[in-house]
C-alpha cells in the first residue's frame, strides 16, 4: 500500500514538472507596448484613426490595440467573435488598474451603456447638473430615451460601481461602440492623471508599466434580479403543478419544497444553466515615453 502511495505521488509530481516546463504551470499574460499618439483619436467606436496600429490578437477572438500621449492612453478593443460578446450589453467592460505592474485587482473603471427614459434623463441631470426649468424639463420629454455612455468607479477593495468624481479639474474617462462588417468594437480613452479616488485616471505618467485586466459578461444586477424574478415564477408554478398531480391529497412530496430551499429544484438548476458566461484578459502594458 505504501508503495503504491508513492508512485502516485511521483507521478504527479513528474505531471506538474512536465506542465512547468512546457509553460502549462501558470496563464501566460501578454507584454505589449504602446504607441505614441501623434493626434488624439476620435473615441467614436471605429477603427479609422488606428491604420498605423498592429493590433495584438488574444483569446476570446480578441484584438486590441494602445496608444498614448501625455494625458490619455487610448484603447481599441475589437471583438471578432459575436459569442463572447455575452452580455456585455449589461454588464459593461470594466477595465481593472494595477500601476504595481503586478496581476491583482485594485480599482477599476466600469464603461457601459445605458438607455435612460426621460424622466430618469432628467433625473440624472439634476443630480449632476443643477436643477432644471419646467421648461427645460419639457424640452428633454420631447424625447422618449437617452442613450448614455457612462463611467463608473471600483474602488479598492470594492464591488460596488459608484459614479466618478467630476469637476474641471479631473479629466474625463470616455469610450464609444460601433460595428464593422463581422467586427464589434469597443474604444477607451483613460486619462493618465488619477486626481482623486473617486477620479476615472489610473495614476502614472508616460513610459509607465502597469497591468490591465479586462473584464465582461456574466451577470449584472438587473440579470440577477430579473433571473431571480423568473425563478420565483417558475418554482411556483412547479409547485402548483406537483400539488396538483399528488392524488393522494397530501399537498405534495414535502421533498420537493426542501429541494427548492437548498437550491437543488430544477428550476434552480436550470437558472445556473442560464447564468451568462464571464470572461477576463490581463495585459502588461508598457506606455510609450512622450516624444
Amino acid at each position: 500500500m505504501a508503495k503504491k502511495s508513492s508512485f502516485k505521488i511521483l507521478f504527479f509530481v513528474l505531471i506538474v514538472i512536465s506542465l512547468s516546463v512546457n509553460g502549462f504551470s501558470k496563464e501566460e499574460i501578454p507584454v505589449v507596448t504602446s504607441a505614441w499618439a501623434s493626434a488624439p483619436p476620435l473615441i467614436d467606436g471605429l477603427n479609422q484613426d488606428w491604420a498605423d496600429i498592429q493590433l495584438i490578437s488574444l483569446q476570446y477572438g480578441v484584438n486590441i490595440g494602445f496608444k498614448n500621449d501625455e494625458k490619455y492612453l487610448y484603447i481599441l478593443f475589437v471583438f471578432t467573435d459575436p459569442k463572447y460578446l455575452t452580455s456585455i450589453e449589461a454588464t459593461g467592460m470594466t477595465v481593472y488598474i494595477n500601476t504595481e505592474g503586478v496581476k491583482k485587482r485594485e480599482h477599476a473603471i466600469n464603461f457601459r451603456k445605458l438607455n435612460l427614459t426621460a424622466d430618469q434623463f432628467i433625473k440624472w441631470m439634476e443630480n449632476n447638473k443643477g436643477p432644471l426649468t419646467e421648461e427645460q424639463k419639457k424640452g428633454y420629454r420631447a424625447h422618449q430615451s437617452y442613450l448614455m455612455f457612462y463611467c463608473g468607479i471600483i474602488g479598492k477593495g470594492s464591488k460596488e460601481i459608484v459614479k466618478a468624481e467630476e469637476s474641471e479639474k479631473i479629466l474625463p474617462a470616455s469610450f464609444r461602440m460601433g460595428s464593422q462588417q463581422k467586427a464589434f468594437i469597443y474604444e477607451f480613452a483613460i486619462p493618465l492623471e488619477k486626481a482623486t479616488e473617486l477620479a476615472p485616471g489610473i495614476g502614472v505618467q508616460p513610459g509607465a508599466t502597469l497591468m490591465l485586466d479586462f473584464d465582461w459578461g456574466g451577470w449584472s444586477k438587473e440579470l440577477k434580479e430579473a433571473a431571480i424574478s423568473g425563478l420565483s415564477a417558475a418554482a411556483t408554478r412547479a409547485q402548483d403543478q406537483r400539488a396538483s398531480s399528488d392524488l393522494t391529497g397530501g399537498g405534495g412530496d414535502p421533498s420537493d419544497v426542501s429541494r427548492m430551499r437548498m437550491g437543488d429544484a430544477p428550476e434552480m438548476a436550470a437558472m445556473r444553466k442560464r447564468k451568462p458566461k464571464q470572461y477576463d484578459i490581463w495585459v502588461n502594458l508598457k506606455l510609450a515615453e512622450k516624444q
